[in-house]
């Protein structure tokens, strides 16, 4: 049983999910060794893997804080800008790979990184087939909004 709750009173500005340009391909990225990659000829993202990423944490994080999509609004105020850089996102031998790093900025007259944090999910099971590999990183990109959530400071 998960507890979610609202922090209503928070704003966050998504920034543009950053993705390395390895991962900017139609094709879905498998890992086949520490540094090799090789693309799914048969295989293709629906969305461009970035709009895809920035797309689905926006939405898990919209059902818990407020979020205000880049570019912002000037009349609308925002607590905190999350940054967030995906570093691996693929499917491999040995599970699943998906790992980023998010940083929380407080904006204002002083503004101050006060989280940065590495989110790293392995070793996800999968049994080769792309569309679970897609369901199976959609699942990491919500547990990265939770953890996300939960390192908002508390007014």
């Amino acid at each position: 049983l998960v507890f979610f709750w609202f922090v209503e009173e928070v704003g966050l500005g998504l920034r543009p999910v950053e993705v390395p340009v390895y991962l900017r391909q139609k094709s879905i990225v498998l890992r086949t060794g520490d540094n090799e990659r090789t693309y799914a000829p048969d295989a293709r993202w629906a969305e461009p893997i970035e709009a895809g990423i920035t797309r689905l944490l926006r939405e898990h994080l919209a059902a818990r804080v407020r979020v205000l999509a880049y570019p912002f609004p000037a009349q609308l105020p925002r607590d905190y800008d999350l940054t967030v850089r995906i570093l691996n996102a693929e499917g491999a031998k040995d599970g699943v790979q998906f790992v980023a790093v998010f940083e929380l900025l407080r904006v204002g007259d002083r503004p101050e990184m006060v989280v940065r944090r590495e989110f790293r999910t392995r070793g996800r099971s999968w049994n080769g087939d792309h569309g679970q590999l897609a369901r199976v990183l959609s699942d990491a990109v919500a547990e990265l909004a939770d953890e996300i959530v939960a390192a908002v400071p508390q007014p």
